[in-house]
C-alpha cells in the first residue's frame, strides 16, 4: 500500500462504453480540478466483465460494483490504497438495471431485473443488503412497486428510490422510501413527471436529481413527517398489517421537489457534486453520439457552465463515484495518462524515448517495425514496454 495520507479527489469512471453496445471493464480516474484539463489515468480493470446495467456505490473510500447484463450475481470492491480488487460473496439473486446505496456500513441493492422461474426476467421487489463487516447477505424489506432503471440516494437512514420502470415497462413518477432501520418501505411522494434513467446524488443533507428530460431537481424532505410516518409503519408492521399503511400521514408526501436548472439533453450520463455545482458528464446524445463534454449547473442560481475540461473520450453507460486516490498512483507507473483514442496510429517519440524500439507482443497491437508505427486498441496498454508519454500520434 502507498502512502494514503497524500490523496487527490478524483472522479472514477468504471466500465461503460466508448463504442455503442461494446461494454468495457476499464477503471479510469480523472482528478477533479476546475483550473486544469482532465487527464485520464488507467487503474486495474474490473476482474470480471459486468456488461451494462450494473450498479456502483462507495463506502469509506472504496468502490463497490455489482450485477450487470453479463454477470448478474457478480459483486466486488475496489481498494484505491492498493489499486486492487476484492471479489466479494455473490448476490443471492442476480440483478441488472438496479441501484446500490451504502448506509452505515451496509450495501443495499434495490430494484432491477432478476431471473424468475415463470418469467425470464422481471422487476425485483426484494431489498437485498450486504454487511461490510460480516460479509453476509440478507434482506431488508420489499419495494411496494418493483422497478428497474430507477435512481437512488440516501439521507441519513433513508434511501429514496426515484421513478424507474414498473413491470409493464412504463416510466413512473413514484418516490419510494426505504427505512433501513425498520425495513419498512412507503410512498414518499412523486416526481414532477415519470422518470427513468435519472441520476441522483446526496451531499448528506440534500438529494439532487438529474433527469433524462434535462432537468435538475432538488428534493426537500419533511423530516418530522417522515419520522412520524415511519413510527406508524413500524407499529403496523409489528401487528403484521402490511407495508403501505401509516394512518392519516400516509396521504401526505414527505418529500417535494423544485427545479433548479437544466442541462444539454442526453441519456446514460454520469453526475457528481463539485462544491456548489452538480456536474453532468458524458452520456449519449439523441443522435447516438457518445459525448465527452462536462457541464456544471449551479444549485442555487441554476447558471449552466460548459467546462473547458473534457472526459478522456466520449463515454456512456458507466458507473461514476468520487474517491480520494493516492497521489503516487497519479504519477507512478501504475497509472497511465491516456492521450489516444480507438484506432489512433502512434509512434515512439524520439525526443523522449532513449531505449530500444518496444517489441509489442500483445495480440491487440500490430507493430509495423519498419517505421515504428503501431495501431492502438484503446485502452489495452499491458503489452507496452515503454510509458505512454513516450508515444505521439503518427
Amino acid at each position: 500500500m502507498v502512502d494514503s495520507h497524500i490523496m487527490t479527489k478524483c472522479v472514477v469512471l468504471l466500465g461503460g462504453c466508448t463504442e455503442v453496445d461494446k461494454p468495457l471493464v476499464d477503471v479510469v480516474c480523472l482528478p477533479v480540478s476546475a483550473s486544469k484539463p482532465y487527464k485520464g489515468y488507467s487503474f486495474k480493470a474490473v476482474p470480471e466483465a459486468c456488461g451494462f446495467n450494473f450498479a456502483t456505490c462507495k463506502w469509506r473510500n472504496e468502490l463497490y460494483v455489482c450485477g450487470g447484463s453479463q454477470n448478474p450475481t457478480f459483486f466486488a470492491k475496489y481498494k484505491p490504497g492498493d489499486d486492487e480488487w476484492e471479489v466479494l460473496p455473490a448476490l443471492p439473486q442476480g440483478r441488472e438495471g438496479h441501484v446500490m446505496v451504502a448506509v452505515s456500513g451496509n450495501i443495499y441493492v434495490i430494484g432491477g431485473l432478476e431471473e424468475d422461474v415463470v418469467v425470464k426476467k422481471s422487476p425485483a421487489s426484494d431489498v437485498m443488503v450486504y454487511n461490510t463487516k460480516t460479509k453476509d447477505w440478507g434482506r431488508k424489506g420489499r419495494l411496494f412497486m418493483a422497478v428497474q432503471d430507477a435512481s437512488a440516494a440516501a439521507l441519513g437512514h433513508r434511501i429514496y428510490v426515484f421513478g424507474g420502470r414498473e413491470a409493464g415497462g412504463n416510466p413512473v413518477d413514484t418516490v419510494q422510501c426505504v427505512d433501513t432501520v425498520t425495513g419498512c418501505v412507503y410512498e414518499a411522494g412523486h416526481l414532477p413527471s415519470p422518470t427513468t434513467g435519472a441520476r441522483a446524488v446526496s451531499d448528506g443533507g440534500t438529494i439532487t436529481i438529474a433527469t433524462t428530460d434535462c432537468h435538475v431537481l432538488k428534493m426537500k424532505e419533511d423530516f418530522i413527517l417522515a419520522d412520524r410516518r415511519e413510527r406508524q409503519l413500524a407499529a403496523e408492521k409489528t401487528k403484521k398489517s402490511g407495508n403501505k399503511g401509516g394512518g392519516d400521514d400516509a396521504i401526505s408526501p414527505t418529500v417535494t421537489f423544485i427545479q433548479v436548472g437544466e442541462f444539454p439533453k442526453r441519456t446514460e450520463f454520469g453526475v457528481f457534486l463539485d462544491r456548489e455545482e452538480l456536474v453532468v458528464c458524458g452520456g449519449q446524445a439523441e443522435d447516438g453520439q457518445l459525448l465527452d463534454d462536462i457541464t456544471g449547473i449551479h444549485l442555487e442560481s441554476g447558471v449552466v457552465t460548459n467546462r473547458k475540461q473534457k472526459l478522456h473520450r466520449g463515454t456512456a453507460q458507466f458507473g461514476l463515484q468520487v474517491l480520494h486516490m493516492p497521489n503516487d498512483f497519479l504519477s507512478s507507473d501504475r497509472a497511465t495518462i491516456q492521450p489516444f483514442d480507438v484506432g489512433d496510429r502512434v509512434r515512439v517519440n524520439p525526443a523522449t524515448w532513449t531505449g530500444q524500439f518496444p517489441r509489442i507482443q500483445h495480440p491487440n497491437y500490430h507493430p509495423v517495425q519498419q517505421n515504428g508505427h503501431v495501431t492502438v486498441d484503446f485502452p489495452q496498454y499491458q503489452g507496452w514496454t515503454c510509458q505512454m508519454e513516450h508515444l505521439i500520434l503518427a
